[in-house]
């Protein structure tokens, strides 16, 4: 029969095993953090860096833009998904976009070699809602990196301005509706 010093060794072990499992719990699967950072080629802008937060739920907000000398763009909406099999991320998003190119070039109808040209600016401006459906993968042992594809359309407006080798201005708008592809790869943290 052990003693009640060996009882008391045995049972201050066997708590001191499990406060040590209590305080390192495993990591959180990336479907269980509220933030992703990444990049995103097509879906709501034609490039850009991306952030999405997990609002609650299948509720993730996301929020793009991107920047360059003469052009970039910036979105934001909604993602609805659900991570399946701890793996796979079903979604449909929707939002809203705008985009823009704009720059310095040689006016139309205007022959360089023959004559000074003005340079002139020109511009072309693109206001969009956007809705998309796709599927994500999770990699690596706590799911953190995450690769989607998906598909859906942009529907709005196509503002341009142009001059012509006279100085004229001319600006037109149309409606558009395109249908995108979309890549993204996101980080969890």
């Amino acid at each position: 029969m052990p003693s009640c010093s060996t009882a008391f060794l045995i049972a201050a072990f066997a708590a001191s095993t499990v406060h040590a499992q209590d305080a390192h719990p495993p990591p959180p699967e990336a479907f269980q953090r509220r933030h992703q950072v990444g990049a995103q080629l097509g879906g709501g802008g034609a490039f850009q860096a991306v952030y999405r937060y997990r609002a609650a739920g299948p509720l993730h907000l996301e929020a793009g833009a991107l920047a360059a000398d003469h052009g970039g763009n910036m979105s934001a909406g909604f993602v609805v998904g659900a991570p399946v099999a701890s793996r796979w991320f079903p979604y449909v998003g929707f939002g809203g976009g705008w985009l823009w190119v704009f720059g310095p070039r040689t006016p139309d109808g205007c022959d360089p070699k023959a004559t000074d040209c003005p340079v002139v600016t020109d511009g072309d401006t693109y206001l969009v809602v956007h809705a998309r459906a796709g599927v994500g993968v999770a990699l690596g042992a706590t799911r953190r990196h995450l690769v989607s594809v998906d598909a859906g359309g942009w529907w709005g407006v196509h503002h341009a301005s142009r001059t012509d080798g006279t100085g004229v201005e001319r600006r037109s708008s149309a409606r558009l509706l395109r249908p995108m592809a979309g890549l993204s790869y996101l980080y969890a943290f």
